[in-house]
């Protein structure tokens, strides 16, 4: 979605983009209905433009839609605020919510996915020829069902080899509590965070790793962490030869 701050039109009459240089008509499929005094906001975790409430020609609105680019989407949340017209909406960056307020009569709600995709970082790497390995996100990538989800790892040793583990616990591993320090195989220092159900071999081309994965479009994984570390071999590092990055969680989101 092309600068979604600049979204514009709800209702059965042309939709406009504006992209910072031109206007562009967009071909909704599904149209919303014609309103005023509604609320609408951009949310920019789920890329989405959030539409709630206002008035038509027969009276008040309670239906809450989102624009995702392509289409008008009616959304059925489980709590609603019923009949509202001249209110107000925002987001909110902190806690990934669109917030309503104002009203017949006065209200404040909150509105969100019911599971947010998220990435936390947690532990830290070990020391190696190169500097401290770090485990990140791409910036801009979440891990939402449908999704491709990117993370990266930097400070590695260039043209060598490294491998992803990911799994699905940071409590244990084969029956070994996490985390699990790994001096006593030479490896001083470093610390495992994470199970290892999957290993995922990469080159370390100029000193980064990366690692792509397609998030299953299935409700069922709504919610589930996975977690991931990256192991690199570094002959220089310590008497073992490897080092370990910092480790990551995460969260699998539904839109």
């Amino acid at each position: 979605m092309r600068r979604p701050g600049y979204r514009l039109g709800v209702g059965r009459s042309p939709r406009w983009e504006w992209d910072g240089n031109d206007w562009t008509q967009l071909a909704a499929t599904v149209p919303s209905g014609e309103r005023t005094n509604h609320g609408m906001t951009y949310d920019a975790v789920r890329d989405r433009l959030v539409v709630h409430g206002g008035r038509d020609t027969h009276g008040f609105l309670v239906d809450t839609w989102e624009w995702d680019g392509v289409t008008w989407l009616l959304r059925t949340p489980a709590a609603n605020p019923g009949l509202s017209a001249q209110i107000a909406m925002t987001f909110d960056p902190a806690s990934g919510e669109s917030l309503l307020f104002g009203g017949q009569p006065y209200m404040t709600w909150t509105y969100a996915a019911d599971a947010v995709a998220s990435t936390r970082l947690f532990g830290s790497g070990c020391a190696g020829t190169a500097g401290t390995p770090t485990l990140a996100a791409v910036p801009g990538s979440r891990p939402w069902l449908g999704d491709r989800y990117t993370v990266e790892a930097t400070r590695l040793p260039p043209s060598g080899l490294a491998y992803f583990e990911v799994g699905f616990s940071n409590q244990s591993w084969f029956g070994l509590p996490l985390p699990f320090d790994l001096t006593p195989i030479g490896m001083t220092g470093c610390t495992v965070y994470t199970s290892g159900e999957v290993l995922i071999g990469a080159s370390t081309g100029a000193g980064t790793a990366t690692l792509a994965l397609t998030i299953p479009n299935d409700a069922v994984f709504a919610g589930r962490s996975v977690f991931m570390q990256v192991f690199a071999f570094d002959p220089g590092a310590n008497p073992f030869g490897g080092t370990t990055s910092n480790a990551l969680e995460a969260r699998l989101g539904a839109r």
